[in-house]
């Protein structure tokens, strides 16, 4: 954004607040009515990015203790919200990934040798993306693969790189709702579904649910891109493909991990150690919901299990665990003899603090939302106004108003409002 699309984005965030406030409904609250204002308010901010992402997210809550909504704990508490924490701990462990180029190991593991086609390529990059973006940020996972799709782009023509563009953006997403730790919109539906319905839902049934539908779509995708390729999908991807076959293709080879010692699997000692720190996560989080469908989700075992073992936690101490796990030793006159661990400090700097104001903000808002009875009008309105009468009407009227919002604002802050919203409508 320019500076003039800054300025206008200051200019109209107080007089869209002001409005929305002067022709709110009289029956309705204070703190509901100023609250809306500053849904309005907040919203022109991000359109336009008048200001930094964070510092939107944070002065939002802030204003709603100026203008009464709610205290200030009650507004910031969500930003230390389980929630949070999980992605949190979440990207710590694929920075570690990142730094230790992990993500780059997987990517050519997933990639096979034998793709000597161009459909075959594309395929294999569709289906690391997805795979790669089911446990990790699907921006990140994105700004890995693009230099893939770039490097084998001069070889292949301009078809092969819009469609395997269209891959990794099409596929990131979709991977991203395979599990519930891809995207920051997902933990923010589970933590509206335990705190306004009550139903704590394990990780694992998010993933026995959503799993099915993003295969689905990546078979799609699959199917589609075949059919768009034609008879050039076909086509080797060098001329000389039997002296190729027994070499690392192209694609393969743009993610090859230098300076790597093997230790176990084609990992490094470091890789290794955070892939099984990410694999010793993924069982504990699926404890609780494994004990829920053999003994029943009132069962004590799953209760004990759901209580003792909360996925914010888990994320929390594994991470933690690579701060403390030695791969080497150091060099240095002062460094000397001192273990290195898997991860430092300084190498979790990088990760995108944005997300995290974004997703505590999204919350508070989305909880005031509740608490003011915001949510109760917006509801009743919905359905009065639409006829939402029925389940089916429903979801399709919040479907569609996700669509139209994220085109908008971000996901994080729309899955967090829109949630609650959605929660309260149905009851």
């Amino acid at each position: 954004m320019g500076p003039w699309s800054r300025l206008l984005g200051l200019a109209c965030s107080p007089v869209v607040a002001a409005l929305v406030w002067w022709f709110h409904p009289q029956n309705m609250s204070h703190p509901a009515g100023a609250l809306l204002a500053l849904l309005a308010g907040t919203l022109v901010l991000w359109l336009t990015e008048a200001l930094p992402v964070a510092v939107t997210a944070l002065a939002s809550p802030a204003l709603g203790v100026l203008l009464g909504i709610a205290s200030v704990e009650q507004m910031f508490a969500p930003f230390a919200h389980p929630t949070v924490l999980l992605f949190f701990g979440v990207s710590v462990w694929f920075q570690a990934a990142k730094w230790r180029r992990l993500d780059r190991a997987l990517a050519s593991q997933i990639l096979p040798e034998a793709s000597t086609t161009i459909y075959g390529l594309l395929r294999a990059i569709a289906m690391a993306t997805g795979a790669l973006s089911a446990l990790a940020s699907s921006r990140s996972v994105a700004a890995l693969m693009l230099p893939v799709v770039d490097k084998d782009s001069a070889h292949h023509g301009l078809r092969y790189h819009r469609l395997g563009l269209l891959s990794v953006s099409w596929c990131a997403a979709f991977g991203s709702v395979a599990t519930a730790i891809g995207a920051p919109a997902n933990l923010a539906a589970l933590a509206a579904l335990a705190q306004y319905d009550g139903r704590e839902v394990p990780l694992l049934y998010w993933s026995l649910i959503a799993m099915p539908v993003a295969v689905s779509l990546l078979l799609l995708w699959l199917g589609w891109i075949r059919w768009l390729l034609g008879p050039l999908g076909a086509r080797e991807v060098y001329g000389e493909l039997r002296n190729q076959r027994r070499q690392r293709s192209p694609t393969t080879a743009a993610l090859k991990v230098a300076d790597t010692v093997p230790f176990a699997m084609g990992l490094d000692r470091g890789q290794f150690a955070i892939a099984v720190v990410g694999i010793f996560c993924a069982i504990l989080w699926s404890l609780p919901g494994v004990a829920s469908l053999i003994f029943g989700v009132e069962s004590v075992q799953a209760q004990t299990l759901a209580d003792r073992l909360p996925p914010a936690v888990i994320a929390l101490l594994a991470v933690s665990a690579l701060f403390v796990m030695p791969v080497g030793q150091k060099t240095g006159a002062l460094t000397r003899d001192r273990p290195q661990t898997v991860l430092s400090w300084e190498h979790v700097r990088g990760i995108d603090w944005d997300l995290f104001f974004l997703l505590g903000c999204g919350l508070a808002l989305g909880h005031q939302t509740v608490d003011t009875g915001l949510a109760r009008w917006l509801g009743h309105l919905a359905i009065k106004g639409f006829a939402l009468h029925s389940e089916v009407s429903l979801t399709l009227a919040m479907v569609g108003l996700a669509l139209m919002l994220t085109q908008f604002a971000s996901d994080t802050v729309c899955a967090a409002v829109l949630c609650p919203l959605a929660v309260v409508a149905s009851q």
